[in-house]
């Protein structure tokens, strides 16, 4: 955790001081029951790619740094604590990945131990420590690059994977001068009061607010019995979705939030605490979540960055470089995933396709960024959202402490949202110019209306149709390895997707096999046996009203619920009864 640490002082922030990295890991690597690698991971900016040996010059500089200190008693014991709580409030996951995950303890720990050994550090040797330190040489050092401009000279003999083997010379190597690195320093986020709260606790969210410029749900919930809390706050602006630049601009505000306050953040990230800040169509959201008890110290410090930081030149570059190499590489993706997109692009307003995104992002300036930044926190409007081991009254300080700082002034009604392009009575071909070794075809079926009625039919279409598309298309006729039949829906507007990626065949000729498919299967539909047709309603039932296993996962629910307007917060429920209702 000290070499990956990501806080002010360490390797990584030295690094994107120069220009060099976006990001960096650090663990444990391939490994045996005797032996394992220990793996450092840096992402490199193309002048990090081009200064690679000042690169390595710094990773050893850090390391160096290390070896002459060791590792304090201190920082064993605050990731003992931290490894404690974790184990003690670790929450529910899907049962195949916890069973996987015993049964890869049970050959490398004693079976009582299974459960909490990858969680025990019991004892500190600072001996021990340091003489896993003195492995870190350059001299014991296997470097591994990736880039698609690298020269090579052999080819794996499977997948046939080009590449090249080169002698490394250890001397090459001078260490940074270690004094422009510093060790982090105790955990300010680490909790210390991790007691259930009592509280009144109603089934779904309550609105606790009282001013048209903001709304706040709030659910104390400590069903899951742990400490935590998920908070969500949506800052929009018409600013957003004015034009592809004013989406850019959005974009670029939230990716440097999230780049300006790393080095604060990481720390909380350690001790439990999440959050990321994402882009939407009518602004940005904050989302927290972790322990409760150090949330309001993290958010207070995210809205001091956004209100009242300076845009650093280093930052902008780094954003900047970093969207412009996502949306260059977006036409690299898996041929359905961008031929989605372009569905996406066509049937909801406004959405920009990377190519636009790039022209607009090409002239943005960093004045610019910072007159965009100020005027889009001068016309804001709030919709949050808290859930879980928080009580009313706490509630109501964080939202008094976003209020106090983003000062909303607009109402709900003054933010425009996304439009669907309605299908209705018309068909709508579209041929977008991707280039791509594949064929693909999407038939994208879209329904009469957003009504809950609607909605449970096309998600029952879905689910009848999915494992006859995929065994006919995919299995018989073998047109290609992703096949799919799924329920599409934009917003509130329920669709299904019929999709097909092939190496071998052109959208005409799968476009002729599928509505031969749709055919036969209408007929079949019209003949099947009513016990097969509830067991297939049945099964959608169960996926429908799934119980939430953990309380991030309960809080998404309630923000989708709420972001398409069904603030009962029952719309499952909803879809579940007009499924229940429908009849072959």
């Amino acid at each position: 955790s000290l070499i990956g640490h990501e806080g002010e002082g360490s390797l990584l922030s030295y690094l994107k001081q120069q220009g060099w990295a976006t990001g960096l890991s650090a663990g444990r690597g391939l490994g045996t029951k005797e032996t394992s690698l220990f793996t450092i991971g840096i992402s490199l900016t193309e002048q990090g790619f081009r200064q690679q040996q000042e690169v390595l010059n710094a990773v050893f500089g850090y390391i160096q740094l290390l070896q002459e200190k060791g590792i304090e008693a201190w920082r064993f014991d605050e990731q003992r604590i931290l490894s404690e709580q974790e184990f003690n409030f670790v929450e529910q996951g899907s049962p195949i990945h916890y069973v996987s995950t015993l049964a890869y303890n049970m050959p490398r720990y004693p079976v009582s131990e299974i459960l909490h050994a990858p969680y025990a550090m019991e004892q500190f040797d600072a001996k021990l420590i340091q003489e896993y330190l003195d492995y870190l040489q350059p001299n014991n050092l296997l470097i591994t690059q990736v880039s698609p401009d690298l020269d090579t000279n052999l080819e794996s003999p499977w997948f046939h994977g080009e590449y090249r083997l080169d002698r490394f010379d250890a001397n090459s190597i001078q260490p940074l001068d270690s004094s422009v690195f510093t060790l982090p320093n105790e955990n300010p986020f680490i909790a210390q009061d991790l007691h259930l709260k009592e509280a009144d606790s109603n089934s779904i969210p309550q609105d606790i607010s009282a001013g048209e410029e903001y709304v706040l749900w709030f659910k104390h919930d400590t069903e899951f019995e742990t400490p935590k809390a998920q908070q969500y706050f949506s800052l929009q602006s018409p600013l957003s979705a004015q034009s592809a630049k004013s989406a850019v601009m959005t974009q670029m505000l939230a990716s440097w939030l999230k780049e300006a306050s790393n080095e604060f953040a990481y720390p909380a990230k350690l001790a439990g605490l999440d959050y990321t800040v994402y882009k939407h169509v009518r602004g940005l959201t904050l989302q927290l979540g972790g322990y409760d008890e150090k949330q309001s110290l993290l958010l207070d410090k995210l809205l001091h960055i956004l209100t009242s930081d300076k845009i650093q030149p280093e930052s902008f570059a780094l954003v900047r470089q970093s969207l412009i190499k996502r949306w260059k590489n977006a036409d690299k993706a898996q041929l359905y995933h961008q031929v989605m997109g372009e569905a996406s692009a066509i049937l909801m307003s406004p959405d920009w396709h990377e190519k636009e995104l790039l022209a607009a992002i090409d002239d943005v300036t960093l004045e610019q960024l910072e007159a965009f930044r100020s005027e889009f926190l001068q016309q804001l409007y709030i919709e949050s959202m808290i859930v879980g081991n928080l009580t009313q009254e706490e509630a109501e300080r964080n939202l008094q402490q976003v209020k106090d700082q983003l000062k909303p002034t607009l109402n709900k009604d003054q933010v425009p949202g996304f439009t669907i392009l309605s299908l209705a009575g018309h068909t709508l071909q579209h041929q977008p110019e991707i280039e791509h070794n594949d064929n693909a075809y999407l038939h994208y079926f879209q329904g009469r209306d957003n009504s809950i009625e609607e909605q449970a039919r096309w998600m029952l279409m879905a689910q009848l149709l999915q494992s006859p598309y995929y065994h006919e298309m995919r299995t018989q006729q073998q047109l290609g390895y992703i096949v799919f039949a799924s329920f599409h829906p934009m917003l509130k507007m329920p669709g299904l997707s019929l999709l097909v990626q092939s190496p071998s065949h052109t959208p005409e000729d799968i476009a002729q096999r599928s509505e031969s498919f749709l055919a036969d299967f209408a007929q079949q539909q019209a003949q099947m046996p009513e016990q097969e047709f509830e067991q297939q309603k049945a099964g959608l039932l169960a996926n429908l009203l799934e119980k939430d296993d953990h309380l991030q996962a309960r809080t998404q629910r309630f923000w989708r619920d709420m972001a398409l307007e069904y603030t009962d917060f029952n719309r499952r429920e909803l879809l579940a009864q007009a499924v229940q209702s429908l009849s072959q």
